[in-house]
This record gives structure tokens, C-alpha cells and sequence, in this order.
């Protein structure tokens, strides 16, 4: 995946969300199902999930059911559910136009009944989601919210649907080059899902809590609801016709240090190796730094240690690293009196270690292995 959600839309739509949604609330947000408004909204794709699974039973479809219409069947009704508002299913007249047309024929013994439902048999009963929805597509067309919803009810921990109109103008907003209108495929499935999930561990990163990848689609969806007389819509307009290095100066100048300095605060609260507990003696460190990582890299809450100036020096220089366990390496071009001068100890170590701090502790102690090579 080549395009990714950015950080200053994503600050800009997050913001302008969470006012709307404590105004038609009138209480906090903390998390999509704590509050009423979220809730009342987009609550019902829970209760749809659990509908249309139990319509489907899929988990005692056996392979002699393949052909029978049995699995069509099924399937028809956890796709005409009252609460399935995905895609339009539920017109007055007959099968003509419907998504789900071919399945609608395999039910009433029409032509190609047996592939059908060998196509939905493995969808739901095969680990091989990837040619289970190339499948899909050469049997029921290029019909993209029809799989998609498919998918979602095999696992929503997983998959979410697609309505492509409203996913693109969204994902544009949020400075994603990136369309699934006329594109159904595993891939461009594949990219959207990474997309939504990055905007789950965006709102994660804000601190909503619980955020699960239906949450997140949840999020897009409602964003586009947002009262377009708000500001933000002008703001975010101007902002993709710029150019990208022009939007990653405005990342850098708007939202850069200081919304990063904050979420370390927040984050850590002492220093991450000594326990320093005067904020104004600590600073925010990136351990990739801004001029090699990406502008969501750089605004990541892993991507910060909370340190005392000597350290965080060390740190940018690369006189100091730190282990996947978190323990302190320190480069032997210091002397033990340079060590003790700046406070440095063998035994030191980073407080707390989160599996979000991985790739960026790997990137540092890569490179401080190019640069002194005495790891």
C-alpha cells in the first residue's frame, strides 16, 4: 500500500468528530460504545453481524450441502435482513438490479446453482481468504459491496464492508489518493482494510478506548456526516491541493511538536529511564527521527521516549541505544568517565516497553549499529 491517512486531516476531522458528537450527546467521548450518540448511530452494525451469522449457520454447512440451494438460502436471508443498510438489497421489483441477483437464482434452481454455492461454501468455510474473493468477483461480478459484506459476516475483527461513493470521498478527506470504486479485488480489499486499520490505531493513539476495525469504519462513516458548514471542510480542501512537501510542512508547523510533546507527557509522565518527575526539566524525543520517518511515524505515540536532556542528546547522537527488552546500550566510545559524567549506567533501562515501541527501537539500534558497530 503506497498511500496512507495523514496526520493533519486526521487531527482536523478527529477534532471536528469529537465536538460534534459531545454536542449531540451532551457528554464526553471516550469510546464509540460509551456513548450514546456513536452508539445509536452505528451500534446496529454489531447486532447485524450477529443476525446475519446466525442466519447464515455456516458453521454446519457441509460440503454435500454444496448444490441443494440450502446455502443460497441461507445466505439470501442474512442478506435481506431489516437492519442491513450496507447496500441496497430490498427492491419492489423482483431480483432484476439486485446485487445479490445470481444468489437469488441459485436459491429458485436457476443456472449455475453449483457454483454459487461452492463460491459461498468457500468464502465462509476456507482459511484462503485471498482466493476466496478472487472467486467471488469471477462469480458474482465485480460486485464489491456484495463480497464485502460477505467477508465482514465471516469475521468483522477482520473485514469490513465497502459502499465505494462513500468510502472514497472519505478516505480523500483524510488524504488518502486511494478509490475502490471500479477496483474489486483482493488488493485494492486488502489496502482499504490496512487504511481503516490505520485509522483504528490513530483513534487508539487519541486515546478512545476499545477501538475495534468496525469502530474505526464507524468513524469514516460518520465523519462524512458532519455538518459541512464547518470550517474544517474549507481547511482540508486547501490542504490537498498542496503539494506533499508542502503538506508535511504544515504536519511539522501545526500539529508537530507540540501535539507530540503532549501525547509523551501523557505517555510516560517521568522520565523513561530515570523516573525524573519535572516536566519541565524533560523533553520529547523521537527515536526515528523526523527527517527519516513518515509524518504519522513522527507523530506516533511509540515513536517517543520522555527524556532527561543528557539522555535524549545520547539518543540523537548515538552514543546511547536500547535493547528489544528495553535495557540501555552504551556506545564504548564514552569513556566510564564520560558515563558517569552524563549519568549514564549499565543498569539502566526504559520503565515500560509497549509492543508499538518494536519498530522503532529495531530502526535505532540498526542504525547505531552502522554507526558505531559495537552492539
Amino acid at each position: 500500500m503506497t498511500c496512507h491517512i495523514e496526520p493533519f486531516p486526521f487531527n482536523e476531522l478527529f477534532d471536528a468528530f469529537r465536538s460534534f458528537v459531545v454536542k449531540k450527546s451532551g457528554t464526553s467521548f471516550h469510546s464509540f460504545k460509551g456513548n450514546k450518540y456513536t452508539f445509536e448511530e452505528e451500534g446496529f452494525k454489531d447486532q447485524l453481524y450477529k443476525l446475519g451469522r446466525e442466519a447464515l449457520a455456516f458453521e454446519a454447512w457441509k460440503p454435500e450441502d454444496v448444490g441443494t440451494g440450502k446455502i443460497a438460502r441461507r445466505t439470501i436471508a442474512a442478506i435481506e435482513l431489516r437492519e442491513n443498510n450496507t447496500f441496497v438489497h430490498n427492491l419492489k421489483f423482483g431480483s432484476k438490479g439486485r446485487l445479490h441477483k445470481s444468489i437469488l437464482e441459485a436459491a429458485n434452481e436457476g443456472k449455475n446453482r453449483q457454483g454459487v454455492e461452492s463460491t459461498l461454501y468457500d468464502i465462509f468455510r476456507s482459511d484462503l481468504d485471498e482466493a476466496s474473493f478472487t472467486r467471488a468477483v469471477g462469480t458474482f461480478g465485480k460486485k464489491y459491496p456484495l463480497i464485502a459484506y460477505l467477508f465482514f459476516l465471516k469475521d468483522c475483527s477482520r473485514y469490513v464492508p465497502v459502499e465505494p461513493k462513500t468510502f472514497d470521498i472519505v478516505l480523500h478527506m483524510f488524504g488518502a489518493e486511494f478509490k475502490t470504486a471500479g477496483q474489486c479485488s483482493w488488493e485494492n480489499y486488502s489496502d482499504f482494510i490496512g487504511l481503516i486499520s490505520e485509522l483504528k490505531q490513530m483513534l487508539t493513539e487519541k486515546g478512545i478506548s476499545d477501538v475495534s476495525l468496525l469502530d474505526a469504519h464507524s468513524f469514516a462513516w460518520m465523519v462524512n456526516g458532519l455538518p459541512k458548514s464547518d470550517g474544517v471542510f474549507g481547511r482540508l480542501k486547501e490542504y490537498n491541493n498542496l503539494s506533499a512537501k508542502d503538506r508535511e510542512a504544515i504536519t511539522r508547523a501545526r500539529i508537530g511538536q507540540g501535539l507530540f510533546r503532549q501525547a509523551t507527557l501523557d505517555y510516560w509522565k517521568t522520565c523513561a529511564v530515570t523516573g525524573c518527575s519535572e516536566q519541565r526539566l524533560l523533553e520529547a524525543a523521537h527515536i526515528k527521527p523526523w527527517s527519516a520517518g513518515t509524518a504519522q511515524e513522527c507523530l506516533s505515540l511509540y515513536n517517543g521516549l520522555l527524556l532527561t536532556p543528557n539522555i535524549h542528546q545520547c539518543l540523537d547522537e548515538g552514543y546511547i541505544t536500547f535493547s528489544e527488552t528495553g535495557e540501555m546500550l552504551i556506545s564504548q566510545r564514552l569513556s566510564p568517565a564520560d558515563c558517569k559524567a552524563l549519568g549514564l549506567e549499565k543498569n539502566m533501562r526504559l520503565r515500560r516497553l509497549d509492543a508499538g515501541h518494536k519498530p522503532f527501537l529495531d530502526y535505532h539500534r540498526n542504525w547505531y549499529e552502522k554507526l558505531h558497530g559495537d552492539i
